[in-house]
């Protein structure tokens, strides 16, 4: 009967180790970026960096190291408004829409902070036996010495919603995380 125990212990523990061997095969950073990537329609591009905004949220909740975060930008250009200290308004299209991403291991299980001052959690938008990806809208701004000088002279600053011109994201990035 002991034998019996100890066979079934170590083959359990066996298939253990096995399919999280398969779990990390599985979850394979770069050919989850690709087939992203291959989702974008015409005028997307990938940014491979984070910006200082996506940074945030990956410090904060995507503290798994093997996180992969980075950045699908569109072509809608997205404006500023802001006033300056003499009252006039003033309106700057310094940003493009876009999704920021973070693709981590499904074992990894954040944990999200609520409240007024942290804003919603990202999204998940996908999920399968290997990979989590959560993806959320934003607006990316590429010249931060224009905006840096703008926040100097703003006495308000606001933008609109960003509407994303790829309007079925979330289905083509799960066809695509399927594949």
């Amino acid at each position: 009967m002991r034998i019996a125990i100890l066979v079934f212990l170590s083959a359990a523990f066996l298939m253990g180790c096995r399919s999280t061997v398969q779990g990390d095969r599985a979850y394979d950073t770069n050919a989850i970026r690709g087939r992203i990537v291959s989702a974008l329609p015409p005028g997307w591009s990938l940014l491979p960096h984070q910006d200082d905004t996506q940074r945030r949220f990956t410090s904060s909740y995507f503290t798994d190291p093997r996180t992969d975060s980075f950045i699908l930008v569109g072509p809608q250009p997205n404006h500023i408004d802001w006033t300056d200290k003499d009252g006039l308004p003033h309106r700057e299209y310094l940003a493009k829409e876009c999704l920021y991403v973070s693709v981590m291991p499904v074992s990894f299980q954040p944990k999200f902070q609520r409240g007024f001052k942290v804003g919603p959690p990202p999204p998940l938008v996908y999920k399968s036996e290997a990979v989590r990806v959560y993806a959320w809208v934003s607006h990316y701004v590429a010249d931060t010495n224009r905006t840096d000088v703008i926040l100097k002279q703003a006495t308000l600053i606001s933008s609109p919603e960003v509407h994303l011109s790829w309007k079925g994201w979330r289905k083509d990035l799960a066809v695509a995380l399927k594949k």
